[in-house]
């Protein structure tokens, strides 16, 4: 069992991320993740921001600016995370692999639509 989760048995972290299978979900989640990015930098100009808005109430989460960076940090952490694991458990089952690859770009997007809702509210 153990031998499966040791780093020296493995195949080398650069011929695993050369399969096009892997390649390209870590690819789409980089491209979400850095514009999440971008859409974070585009808002950080203003000295308040909205940060939670509900159509019932309203406004209901005013923060300074410098704030919104908390999101492409998080969401570049959690990515990272995920394919970490896919890394990690890679020799072990081949569909865990792919179900972490594809929580990646999922988590990826889904930051990505939240950093765009917040710039919209904000604009």
């Amino acid at each position: 069992m153990w031998r499966l989760f040791l780093f020296w048995q493995r195949e080398t972290w650069r011929a695993w991320w050369r399969r096009p299978a892997v390649f390209m979900p870590a690819v789409i989640a980089t491209v979400f993740i850095i514009i999440c990015w971008y859409l974070a930098t585009k808002m950080i100009q203003s000295e308040t921001l909205i940060m939670r808005y509900s159509i019932y109430v309203g406004t209901n989460w005013l923060t300074p600016g410098k704030w919104i960076l908390i999101l492409p940090s998080l969401a570049t952490v959690i990515v990272g995370i995920n394919l970490a694991l896919a890394y990690l458990v890679s020799r072990s089952s081949l569909a865990l692999r792919y179900l972490w690859l594809w929580s990646a770009v999922f988590m990826a997007v889904g930051w990505c639509w939240l950093s765009w809702l917040i710039l919209r509210i904000n604009s």
